[in-house]
């Protein structure tokens, strides 16, 4: 989920419990949440309308999450589309060098779906595109164009019988 849907959800909250929060709060409260995805964020915020007494806590969100989780799962997990961007793993690497040190930061694909098996919304998505553009430098992804055998394709030979 992103600020802008955490922010509707929690304004929806705040008029409705009548409640307040500063911003530092918000923030923290934010930082708990952040990777429910958004179709579920507002679900829980319409359940808990509908159900709540008081005010929910950020627990009362992830214990919604994780029974969301349990009772779909056929949403949780999508087979891996091929992508000639990212090799079907949903992310892209890449290389940042500052003050004389080396990072490696992940970003979410944007040329396909397959971040949704793994990550939330709260990662940038970017294309190979744009992040040459911007000079960096972009670690290669092996998933799907190794070449070589894995342990799983030459089982048969390591089978006895």
């Amino acid at each position: 989920m992103d600020l802008e849907d955490f922010t509707f959800g929690m304004n929806r909250l705040k008029r409705f419990f009548k409640k307040n929060l500063d911003s530092s709060q918000e923030d923290e409260y934010f930082q708990r949440v952040k990777y429910i995805p958004q179709e579920v964020f507002i679900r829980a915020i319409d359940d808990l309308i509908d159900t709540s007494r008081y005010f929910p806590t950020p627990g009362d969100l992830k214990l919604y999450w994780t029974h969301w989780q349990v009772t779909n799962p056929e949403k949780m997990y999508a087979e891996p589309e091929y992508c000639e961007e990212c090799q079907g793993e949903g992310m892209l690497r890449v290389k940042i060098k500052k003050n004389g040190r080396e990072y490696t930061h992940i970003l979410r694909c944007a040329s396909c779906k397959n971040w949704k098996n793994e990550f939330g919304t709260w990662l940038p998505k970017r294309t190979i595109e744009e992040l040459k553009r911007k000079g960096l430098e972009i670690i290669e992804n092996r998933k799907w164009s190794t070449g070589e055998k894995s342990y799983r394709d030459n089982i048969e030979d390591m089978v006895p019988f």
